[in-house]
């Protein structure tokens, strides 16, 4: 991960529908299968559950450019920005519930396999029930680490269904414990900055001054930290893409890294705009 944004949903809507739909290589049956066939292999009666082959089935890491964190509730939003993105720039985004297997689905065949007490009065040992649950939220715990750090842009989908205000306006919270969990690792993680941009003074000085900028989870840290994209931000990096002869993701995030800032009247509608 090298630069982390943080998006108010409306901007998304306003974006003109996309012409191209993101490629999606993933096949939800298949894991559904390839779930069924580990969890039937009489070998892990005589063994234990391996976490790492588990997650090579349900969360394969796949290889993109940029993840988006968002609300479930906000699924089609990020589908869109993700669409967005790759027809306009080829830049390919990771959306867990587009590439990965569902985690409800993984944990009734965990409590199928170790938390049955009694098949025929189908009851569930309560214990094993926690070990299971812990061990399923660790596993995609680990996994949406890991795409973070393996991502080079993070994108936060603020609205809210993800973020909810105190009547002060001073403390952020999210019921979410996924979102909570990413706005705390992309504060945590050491950025990595892009080989290609290792060269590049311009790209480096920037970074360097984004390092030194200093149930419910409060984020207020964690949000304060992400930098704004502003309105008209999409749209220029739009007009940019349509002068230029090819559609290249790291040029595209390069010159998005380095836009120009926003002008006191972007800024100004902004804050009208949060008010009404």
């Amino acid at each position: 991960m090298f630069k982390k944004f943080i998006i108010n949903k409306k901007e998304i809507i306003k974006l003109p529908f996309p012409t191209e739909s993101m490629p999606i290589s993933v096949d939800k049956e298949e894991i559904k299968e390839n779930l069924i066939r580990y969890f039937t292999d009489t070998s892990i009666d005589k063994g234990c559950l391996k976490a790492s082959k588990i997650n090579n089935i349900i969360y394969p890491l796949e290889d993109c450019h940029v993840f988006i964190s968002h609300s479930s509730i906000d699924k089609d939003n990020a589908e869109k920005l993700a669409n967005w993105l790759w027809s306009n720039f080829h830049i390919k985004s990771f959306i867990d519930s587009l590439f990965w297997g569902c985690i409800t689905y993984l944990q009734s065949k965990m409590d199928e396999k170790i938390c049955r007490f009694n098949l025929k009065k189908n009851t569930w040992n309560y214990s094993d029930r926690n070990y299971s649950t812990a061990y399923v939220h660790m596993l995609l715990s680990n996994a949406l680490t890991e795409m973070i750090r393996n991502t080079e842009c993070f994108i936060f989908i603020d609205s809210n269904n993800s973020i909810t205000v105190d009547k002060d306006g001073f403390e952020k919270d999210t019921s979410s414990p996924w979102i909570f969990h990413e706005l705390y690792t992309v504060n945590t993680i050491q950025p990595i900055i892009p080989e290609r941009l290792r060269k590049d003074k311009q790209s480096m000085e920037c970074f360097n001054e984004s390092i030194n900028k200093a149930l419910e989870f409060d984020v207020t840290r964690e949000l304060s930290d992400l930098q704004q994209i502003h309105p008209g931000d999409l749209t220029k990096w739009s007009t940019w893409q349509s002068k230029q002869t090819t559609k290249n993701p790291e040029n595209a995030l390069d010159y998005f890294y380095n836009r120009p800032g926003p002008t006191l009247q972007t800024l100004f509608e902004e804050v009208l705009d949060i008010n009404n």
